[in-house]
């Protein structure tokens, strides 16, 4: 009835016991002709689907793929500074022995390993200097001076050791 009054569209319709899909538009310069397509709607749609199931193939494959590529390279930045912190925790709880391996990368997460270990093998000078100087002095050797190099903040210890020293030296020529 579209048809016959000129009009285009499409519309669906079942023949036998097949969905039916059909396209229909009126031909110009003739006398009220149209044209009409028909086809089968697992025909028309059957590409589509191939098409959804291939687009869903590839976008689940990139997913996977992009999953273990963000797995494997959140592992590779947090495994050092999660063995940084680590370290820096046995640091804070006095252990001064276990080791901090170093690295050659050239990111922040290499400087923060590297950094870590340097700071950590200071601190162990600056012990075992200061037991050394102890254990010197409780044997009775007042003339023994630190060896390790002290930095920053760590130079009023020395100077301290070293005023210790001094004061304990004068007191032993004072008695004797």
């Amino acid at each position: 009835q579209k048809m016959i009054a000129g009009e285009s569209g499409f519309g669906k319709y079942t023949y036998n016991h097949a969905m039916w899909i059909q396209g229909y538009a009126p031909v110009a310069n003739t006398d009220h002709w149209s044209i009409g397509v028909a086809s089968e709607l697992s025909d028309c749609l059957k590409n589509y689907y191939i098409a959804i199931t291939a687009t869903m193939i590839v976008a689940a494959a990139f997913l996977i793929l992009g999953t273990l590529v963000s797995v494997s390279f959140a592992g590779k930045l947090s495994k050092p500074i999660k063995a940084c912190c680590e370290r820096l925790d046995q640091l804070s709880q006095g252990d001064l022995t276990t080791e901090v391996k170093r690295t050659d990368r050239k990111d922040e997460i290499g400087l923060l390993t590297n950094r870590t270990a340097a700071l950590i093998e200071k601190f162990k000078a600056i012990i075992q200097d200061i037991s050394y100087v102890l254990d010197k002095m409780s044997a009775g050797n007042f003339t023994v001076d630190t060896e390790a190099v002290y930095e920053g903040d760590f130079i009023p210890i020395q100077t301290s050791i070293r005023h210790i020293l001094l004061s304990l030296n004068h007191t032993l020529k004072e008695i004797d």
